[in-house]
């Protein structure tokens, strides 16, 4: 179970994505894996959801250390189905409809950039100018 400490922290950080609803932002995080993370993402997004008027609750809702964002750079399902790399475009969407939705865990979130702020999110982190 979290302390008081990271729950404060994780809605805080929960809190200034929130508030950035719509707009752009970048963040670092450690995947499980081990591997740094850079993504540029965004809330708000309808896209690809089956019932956009009645979206889906996210299987991690109900999780306080996960928050789901629209990873922009992310390949789309057609790219992943026709075997397109990083950085190339599939025929069915033409570059265009690449993005794809997220999971970001507050707990290895290392950075958030929102607008020209950028906010350590684990004391001690080193974050870019």
């Amino acid at each position: 179970m979290a302390s008081k400490r990271e729950d404060l922290r994780r809605n805080i950080l929960r809190a200034i994505l929130t508030a950035a609803e719509g707009s752009f932002f970048t963040l670092e995080f450690i995947k499980k894996n081990g591997d740094l993370r850079r993504m540029t993402a965004r809330l708000g997004v309808r896209k690809g959801l089956v019932d956009p008027e009645n979206p889906q609750i996210p299987t991690t809702a109900h999780l306080p250390e996960y928050m789901v964002v629209w990873d922009i750079k992310a390949p789309c399902r057609h790219c992943k189905e026709t075997g397109s790399k990083d950085g190339e475009t599939c025929p069915k969407c033409d570059g265009k409809g690449h993005g794809a939705y997220r999971n970001i865990n507050f707990d290895t979130l290392q950075w958030v950039k929102v607008g020209r702020m950028v906010l350590a999110a684990q004391p001690g982190i080193e974050v870019p100018v």
